[in-house]
């Protein structure tokens, strides 16, 4: 009987260690000791976040971290913005961004329009830490006539005529997972910021373009757009992202409204 008890007892214990190990190897951002978070902005007087807010707080805790909520920013940060348009607010990720990523070792950074639902993923564990997490936009909408317009613009700044306008990536900025490696992009000091309808992605592409930083495409799974969320709300989509697409603002909240029916929040 007293070997027999030890024998469970050394077998329950060899689970138990294969259980945590393995855990432990798993969770990259617990065996090194990251500093993680998610972070989301909304500046100015946006009805968004009382529709999401709750599913971004969820989701960081399945991420096992805390939620950022910036609503209101230095306005002297403005000045680190060059900007030829009127649309400084639209660039403001790029300053923020920039300050949290000097904070933190990873961040899942999430536009205000963002609603995730029960079963996202945590993307900390699917996105390698070297990689860009985004969505390749490109690859479902045409915005190659956009990233001509920025790269041509952009890479005067760089004196590097060499980086050809014929590369189509654009990223969706709405939803990214970032490394601290990352930060350098969003320093846009030396540049005259201008928008083509896309203001900080078409940016970001550029920089990830010319920075050749490897992306890591999430999907539109994990980025849904306001276009395609307004059309249906399919039910294998694990975050939308209300976008300008969905509408004037009104008709966007209106769509958070419907997501926070759907998924009872």
């Amino acid at each position: 009987m007293f070997w027999k008890i030890l024998i469970a007892l050394l077998i329950l214990t060899g689970i138990a260690l294969g259980i945590y190990f393995g855990l432990y190897k798993k969770n990259e951002k617990f065996k090194k000791g990251k500093k993680i978070a998610v972070l989301t902005i909304s500046l100015g007087n946006r009805p968004f976040l009382k529709y999401n807010k709750k599913t971004m707080e969820a989701y960081a805790r399945k991420c096992g971290c805390k939620l950022i909520t910036v609503t209101n920013w230095d306005s002297q940060n403005v000045k680190t913005l060059n900007t030829s348009s009127n649309g400084k607010k639209r660039f403001m990720k790029l300053v923020i961004i920039h300050h949290y990523l000097k904070l933190y070792d990873r961040l899942i950074y999430f536009d205000d329009t963002v609603f995730v639902t029960p079963n996202a993923k945590n993307l900390f564990d699917i996105v390698p830490e070297k990689s860009i997490g985004a969505f390749k936009e490109h690859l479902v909408f045409d915005r190659k006539e956009s990233m001509q317009h920025a790269i041509k613009h952009y890479r005067k700044f760089d004196k590097n005529p060499k980086i050809p306008t014929d590369n189509p990536l654009m990223i969706n900025s709405g939803v990214m997972v970032l490394s601290k490696k990352h930060r350098p992009i969003f320093n846009s000091s030396r540049y005259i910021l201008k928008s083509w309808g896309f203001s900080d992605q078409a940016f970001l592409s550029y920089r990830i373009i010319k920075d050749k930083i490897p992306v890591f495409d999430i999907t539109n799974k994990n980025n849904y757009v306001g276009s395609q969320t307004k059309q249906k709300i399919p039910n294998d989509v694990e975050i939308f992202h209300i976008t300008g697409g969905g509408g004037s603002e009104s008709q966007r909240e209106n769509l958070l409204k419907k997501l926070s029916k759907k998924y009872k929040v």
